[in-house]
């Protein structure tokens, strides 16, 4: 899916906007006639910036989560609420993505009535999603100490090859220092078995 950003040509050029219709409003009578424009553009532009920086936080916070709820097994049978809030969440902000594609206007797309509301709930409920998520690694944490030393991304790649050691490996140096590498053989009675080499 397309996730349209705001150029810096567009960022640079809003803040730019806003610096001249400070200076103009600044201008105390000789601004009496432009008055109404110059505290609507103000208005407007504010709405804009506003809308964009939530934007972005959404956009930030969905894509370090998408992976996680949509992909992982073991989050999804572990975090079912959170993991249909994402879902919920996930639909809107795909809705929202392909409308803002069609429009190029930036001060069109960020005015829309209740856009800024509706971003600001997206955020709020990723935040729920995310702050859950944690609380679910700290408790592996806490069974396991060793966990501490390995990455939340490493450890929810780990949680969802929990059932396929090999594909964990690359994490196992981070849990035990000494180490060095694991090699998978299968015994005549079909079990697999570990052999370990130390650093």
């Amino acid at each position: 899916m397309f996730v349209p950003r705001p150029s810096e040509e567009v960022v640079e050029s809003m803040e730019a906007h806003q610096m001249e219709l400070q200076g103009i409003y600044g201008m105390g009578k000789f601004m009496e006639y432009f008055k109404d424009r110059v505290v609507q553009w103000q208005s407007e532009l504010r709405t804009v910036d506003d809308t964009l920086r939530m934007w972005m936080a959404v956009s930030r916070a969905w894509a370090s989560l998408e992976s996680i709820f949509l992909a992982s097994a073991d989050i999804r049978s572990q975090l079912p609420e959170d993991t249909k809030r994402f879902e919920g969440i996930d639909s809107e902000f795909k809705e929202l993505m392909k409308e803002a594609v069609l429009e190029a206007n930036c001060i069109k797309v960020c005015s829309v009535k209740g856009r800024f509301e509706s971003l600001q709930g997206m955020r709020e409920t990723l935040e729920m999603c995310q702050k859950s998520l944690h609380e679910y690694l700290d408790i592996k944490k806490k069974i396991f100490p060793r966990l501490y030393f390995v990455s939340s991304v490493a450890l929810l790649d780990m949680l969802a090859n929990g059932t396929n050691p090999p594909k964990i490996m690359p994490c196992l140096g981070d849990c035990y220092d000494t180490l060095a590498n694991l090699k998978f053989v299968t015994l005549e009675t079909g079990r697999r078995a570990t052999r370990s080499w130390t650093r």
